[in-house]
């Protein structure tokens, strides 16, 4: 998937269809969207609960939803964010005041440069964009430091129980098997690998089932993921270390 394209069509979503209010439309605008954000939220709270970190680093992070969390578990820690969207930088200042030990960078992940190592790195629903995701895991590798953790969110490609890949629309084509990603990681060196839950939909009448998709939540959100319950579960945390 061409990352230019990406950036173009976020630009242009943020004005069109979010009204420039991007967190509210995305988030909150119906109920089922509401439980997917308490879901999401609670997930990273429970799975940073065990975390400590002084530098980390956040790629696409959008308007700052899930930084808010980062931020807040440790806010004397340095953040580094990364996203290729002017639209949603914006976006992030009007929902996060500006502060000193937050750098939101506009450029591609792929192309970043620094000499900062990071002992966290966090993402939330962006990598299913990039179009050479081998490159990126290896680039990630080379953030950590010895003794980090990484949390990545992604959507789920055996969700649903009738989805056919082809049928997505295009900027949701890149999503990733679960043992495909957790063999990519072994490959370049990552070790403790775990796949969790986050998003519960009820695939066939998913809009009228918010209540037994919460109750199922909360009954698999802290067990690492089972084959037999795939076709549940709309998007997955994937944690490992570099040791």
């Amino acid at each position: 998937m061409n990352n230019k394209k990406i950036k173009e069509f976020y630009n242009k979503q943020i004005v069109k269809k979010y009204r420039n209010d991007y967190e509210f439309n995305r988030w909150f605008k119906t109920s089922r969207l509401t439980l997917d954000y308490f879901m999401t939220y609670k997930s990273i709270r429970h799975h940073l609960s065990t975390l400590n970190y002084n530098d980390c680093l956040e790629f696409g992070p959008g308007p700052g939803t899930w930084t808010k969390l980062l931020y807040r578990h440790n806010p004397e820690a340095n953040f580094d964010l990364i996203d290729i969207s002017e639209e949603m930088k914006k976006q992030f200042k009007l929902e996060m005041r500006s502060q000193h030990n937050i750098d939101y960078k506009l450029v591609d992940i792929i192309e970043y440069e620094t000499d900062r190592k990071y002992d966290l790195f966090f993402s939330s629903r962006a990598i299913e964009y990039l179009e050479n995701k081998e490159l990126f895991f290896k680039k990630i590798f080379s953030f950590f430091k010895k003794n980090s953790q990484g949390l990545i969110i992604t959507k789920n490609p055996k969700y649903g129980l009738l989805r056919k890949k082809e049928n997505l629309r295009w900027q949701h084509r890149g999503q990733i098997d679960i043992e495909f990603f957790k063999d990519e990681l072994k490959k370049i060196g990552f070790e403790n690998i775990k796949v969790y839950p986050v998003i519960i939909r009820i695939p066939i009448i998913d809009k009228f089932t918010d209540y037994f998709s919460r109750l199922i939540f909360e009954k698999m959100y802290k067990k690492e993921i089972s084959k037999y319950f795939l076709f549940l579960i709309e998007s997955y945390i994937i944690k490992f270390d570099k040791l």
